[in-house]
C-alpha cells in the first residue's frame, strides 16, 4: 500500500434559480484553495492500480450574486471546510524511463460536501431587509467524477556511489 499527498485547487461555477418560486437567478463560483487529499493506493496487477482518499480545504463563494426579477443585485458571501472522500482506478500505458514520459489514465468518483451554513449579504442601495425568498444558506455539495491522464517524468538515474 502506497500514501500519496497532494495539493490542488477546485473550482465550481454556480448557475441557479430558487427553488421556492421567488424567481431569484444566481451566478457566481465556489472555490477550494488549498485543497488537500491524502491517498491510499493498491497495486493490483503490473498495470492495474486502485485507490481511495480524503480531502479537505477551504471553501469560499467568490463573487455570488443574488438577482431579482426587477433588476436588484444581492452580493453574497460565505466560506466552510469541505469533505471530498473519494475511491478511483488508474490504468498505466506506458512506465517512465530514461528516454521517455510515463503515460496513465485515470477515474475517480467522489462525494464533495461544501455546506455554507450561514450567507452573508450585501443589500442594494435602498433596500433594507433581505427578501423572505433568498436562502440563508446553501448546499454545494454533490457527486463528481474526473476523468484525466497522468504524465510521469523519466526518474533519474541514481548517482554513482563511488564504491567499486
Amino acid at each position: 500500500m502506497d500514501a500519496e499527498l497532494a495539493v490542488g485547487y477546485d473550482f465550481l461555477n454556480i448557475h441557479a434559480k430558487t427553488s421556492n418560486g421567488a424567481n431569484f437567478e444566481m451566478l457566481g463560483s465556489i472555490q477550494t484553495l488549498p485543497s488537500i487529499s491524502l491517498y491510499l493506493s493498491h497495486q493490483f496487477s503490473g498495470r492495474a492500480e486502485g485507490y481511495f482518499g480524503v480531502g479537505t480545504g477551504f471553501v469560499v463563494l467568490r463573487n455570488v450574486r443574488a438577482y431579482d426579477r426587477s433588476g436588484k443585485i444581492y452580493a453574497i458571501a460565505g466560506d466552510t471546510w469541505g469533505l471530498t472522500p473519494s475511491i478511483g482506478g488508474i490504468y498505466r500505458l506506458q512506465e517512465e524511463g530514461p528516454s521517455h514520459l510515463g503515460l496513465s489514465v485515470f477515474v475517480e468518483g467522489s462525494y464533495e460536501v461544501r455546506n455554507f451554513t450561514s450567507l452573508a449579504y450585501t443589500l442594494p442601495t435602498g433596500e433594507s431587509t433581505l427578501p423572505s425568498g433568498l436562502p440563508r444558506g446553501l448546499n454545494g455539495s454533490g457527486f463528481v467524477l474526473n476523468l484525466g491522464l497522468e504524465i510521469k517524468f523519466r526518474k533519474k538515474p541514481p548517482a554513482p556511489s563511488g564504491k567499486p
